[in-house]
């Protein structure tokens, strides 16, 4: 009976570590895959990043764009004027005191129609 019970502990002893080793593989495994995850949102952080400064500077352009023409209208310009009364129909306004890198909610140029949170800059 001793013999039975020795072997028992030995299947058992056996068994747990197999578990073990198992167990400690999925560790690392999962470990390499959070890395990995890891390493994909920050690229994928750095492409927004790039991304929203680009689209940041196109905004600042177009609101330079559309202060200057309202400058121009502003000092007699006919097609200045045509434009600036197009925007103005189209719900567009035109903030004279707009700095660049300023968020939407200063905008140059924004459609009054939309909610305030979604401003448009001028064309």
């Amino acid at each position: 009976m001793s013999d039975h019970n020795h072997k028992s502990v030995t299947i058992l002893a056996f068994a747990l570590l197999v578990f073990s080793v198992f167990q400690f593989t999925q560790i690392l495994v999962d470990r390499d895959n959070i890395q990995k995850l890891q390493q994909d949102v920050k690229k994928n952080v750095e492409q927004a990043d790039k991304v929203l400064a680009e689209n940041q500077k196109m905004l600042d352009q177009l609101n330079a764009i559309a202060i200057g023409t309202q400058r121009l209208a502003d000092a007699g310009n006919a097609n200045a004027k045509d434009i600036v009364q197009q925007l103005t129909r189209l719900g567009i306004k035109i903030n004279p005191n707009f700095k660049p890198g300023q968020e939407e909610k200063g905008a140059a140029a924004t459609k009054e129609s939309e909610a305030p949170a979604k401003e448009a800059p001028a064309k």
